[in-house]
This record gives structure tokens, C-alpha cells and sequence, in this order.
């Protein structure tokens, strides 16, 4: 799974807009931020992280080898107005998603 920190919805529209016109699978995408409300406008509550709130953020970070200091980070960002992305990706698609994130301004959490 890839992870990572998108700096605002503006940026994760954009990457969703990249991915989909790259043919990536959005339903193997989730994006998690503090407005749900917009979340649910510009995303479905798809892929690895559906169903995932603040709440049970941490635990299931850390089921997906995600170090606890990590996950923290992952809620104090979302906090912030930043959004998490996590993407189900292949190992052959993995670089070119990885640079997509980065050209968004986005930080990697874990490739």
C-alpha cells in the first residue's frame, strides 16, 4: 500500500484527476481528511483506508506496518487541513504513482 500527505483538497482533486486520467483504479484509492462532508465530494469512501475515521486511524495504520510516531503524524496533518492518501498499488505501477503524489506537492509515508 502507498501512503502519503497531500497538502489540501485542491492537490488531492488534481492527483485523483492524474491517476484516473493515468487508468488507475480509483476504488483503489481513499483519501482521508477532516471534512468528510468534501471528502464525499470528491472521493468515494473506497479502497484501503474505507470506513477509516480519526478515531481508529492509528490502529489501523499500525496494522498496515505503519510505526505508531507515524500514524500520529498521519492524524496531526489531517488536523491541519491536509488530506492522507492511500492507494492498493502494484509494484510495477508503484514508481509512477509515488511521483504523481510528489508532483502534488505531497509527502510519501510509506512506498
Amino acid at each position: 500500500m502507498l501512503i502519503g500527505i497531500i497538502p489540501d483538497t485542491s492537490h488531492a482533486e488534481t492527483l485523483l484527476n492524474n491517476l484516473s486520467e493515468a487508468d488507475f483504479n480509483l476504488a483503489d484509492v481513499s483519501i482521508l481528511m477532516s471534512d468528510l462532508k468534501k471528502r464525499n465530494l470528491i472521493a468515494k469512501d473506497e479502497g484501503p483506508m474505507k470506513s477509516w475515521d480519526l478515531s481508529n486511524l492509528v490502529p489501523n495504520l499500525t496494522k498496515k506496518g505503519i510505526p505508531s510516531p507515524k500514524a500520529e503524524y498521519c492524524i496531526e496533518a489531517i488536523k491541519q487541513g491536509k488530506v492522507l492518501f492511500a492507494m492498493n498499488i502494484s509494484d510495477k505501477s508503484r514508481s509512477a504513482a509515488s511521483e504523481m503524489i510528489k508532483d502534488n506537492s505531497g509527502e510519501i509515508i510509506q512506498e
